[in-house]
């Protein structure tokens, strides 16, 4: 049994971008919302953009940019816009912003945060301030109730979960649903994972395993990082990819070079908040691996500023369309499904049994739009009555990709009631799906993480 000695922390810059001030505000010290937001000076702002002045259009549009995303809200849907050069303004204005909002939306939560309160009473506005939960329940009410100091400034989510997790002696864990995380005690039968934060993601290194290896080259070592990638829980990403070539192992000053350096794999975080994948790397077998420093860059792709799309008036007719930013959804048919039971669609209770349909297109394209990663885009949509009682969709859901690179959704809905007709469909969908770079450096240094030399690697 080979032993590596494994783990302090190396925090790492975050990703390139500047956080808004928004993300940056302790819940101490929460600014009041802008006179620039407000939805009268936002309307008053709407009407100017259509004012024969060049100088009075470009003096409103300036100030709706220069407020940020939060005015999004506020901005009249096109439909109630009759005049088509403030229609057109408005939808230009929108389209930037809802960008402004992608960009925030793949930085990191910052706080700045100063109390000496219980360490629930610290989490909950570490949460108040980031929109990111930790969960407790694992933890001892004792140990949820002791007095703790803090005095963070400028600082990530992250970091600021690695620096209570440290002094209050806990590991971080996800929770069942995947989609969030946790503080739990320390196990006592395994040692705690290497960890770093870069941005809103946090990169950890649980085990390193090798085992004999017989090259034409003469004898090695394989060595197999087992490494997991957790973003905020506020997020949601999409796809990992680990391309070898942008990631450099080293044990001491000596470079492990990658087992297959042409390998990119890509992983699916399938609703999750974490995704699990392995670094193969070959080392002499004399080689006695002592401390491990990992640095390099991976990129996730996100699915930011996700929004809810609603689809009312349904007995005006269809299609009906809907845009936001670079996205544009239309339900272009909705056909009921005929049953054994009774008529056509109809249950006996009276329900009705629905497919609907849905074309999207989105602007822009890339590597979240290929065959088989685009049903990531689409897992979120129920119908809804005006009591707001809902019903969501079945999972049988059929996805076509047209030739205009659009995507044909079909959704089915079981036990819907006759009069469907007055609700409304709502569809979530992210405004745009970036890759985000991701970089990183992680090194082992103090604390243990078994290697067993006798381990079978597939």
């Amino acid at each position: 049994m080979i032993r590596i000695v494994a783990t302090a922390v190396c925090l790492f810059a975050t990703l390139a971008g500047v956080t808004s001030a928004d993300d940056q505000t302790s819940p101490a010290t929460s600014a009041a919302p802008s006179a620039n937001t407000s939805p009268a000076t936002v309307a008053g702002l709407v009407e100017e953009l259509g004012s024969p002045s060049r100088a009075v259009r470009a003096e409103a549009r300036r100030k709706l940019l220069d407020a940020g995303p939060d005015v999004l809200e506020h901005l009249p849907p096109p439909d109630v816009l009759t005049d088509p050069a403030i229609r057109l303004a408005v939808d230009a204005v929108r389209t930037e912003l809802e960008g402004q909002l992608i960009d925030n939306e793949s930085q990191p939560r910052r706080v700045t945060l100063s109390m000496e309160e219980s360490i629930a009473s610290v989490v909950a506005a570490l949460e108040g301030a980031t929109g990111n939960s930790l969960n407790l329940a694992a933890l001892p009410e004792s140990l949820r109730q002791r007095t703790l100091a803090v005095d963070w400034t400028d600082v990530t989510w992250w970091e600021a979960v690695l620096d209570l997790s440290r002094r209050i002696e806990c590991d971080i864990a996800e929770t069942a649903s995947g989609r969030g995380f946790r503080l739990v005690p320390l196990a006592d039968d395994r040692p705690s994972p290497v960890m770093t934060s870069s941005g809103p993601y946090l990169l950890s290194l649980s085990e390193a395993t090798t085992r004999d290896l017989r090259t034409s080259g003469g004898d090695r070592q394989l060595v197999r990082l087992h490494c997991r990638l957790l973003a905020e829980p506020r997020l949601r990403p999409l796809f990992l990819e680990v391309d070898s070539q942008a990631i450099t192992v080293r044990s001491g000053d000596a470079i492990l070079p990658s087992f297959n350096p042409s390998a990119v794999q890509s992983f699916d975080f399938a609703d999750r908040s974490g995704v699990s994948f392995r670094l193969d790397c070959v080392a002499q077998p004399d080689d006695t691996l002592r401390e491990l420093t990992l640095q390099g860059t991976l990129r996730c792709d996100v699915a930011a500023a996700t929004r809810e799309v609603r689809f009312a008036g349904l007995a005006d007719g269809l299609p009906i369309s809907r845009r936001h930013g670079g996205v544009t959804l239309s339900l272009v048919e909705v056909t009921e499904l005929s049953r054994e039971t009774a008529a056509a669609g109809r249950n006996v209770n009276g329900s009705v049994d629905l497919a609907a349909n849905w074309i999207v297109r989105y602007a822009k394209g890339g590597r979240a739009f290929e065959s088989h990663r685009v049903s990531a885009l689409h897992r979120e949509v129920w119908w809804q009555a005006d009591d707001g009682r809902r019903v969501g969709a079945g999972d049988d859901l059929r996805l076509t990709l047209e030739q205009d690179g659009a995507v044909a959704t079909r959704f089915s809905f079981r036990g819907l009631p006759a009069n469907w007709r007055d609700g409304s469909f709502v569809y979530v969908v992210p405004l745009g799906v970036p890759t985000i770079e991701i970089p990183f450096k992680l090194v082992t240094t103090e604390r243990a993480a078994s290697v067993d030399a006798e381990q079978p690697v597939p």
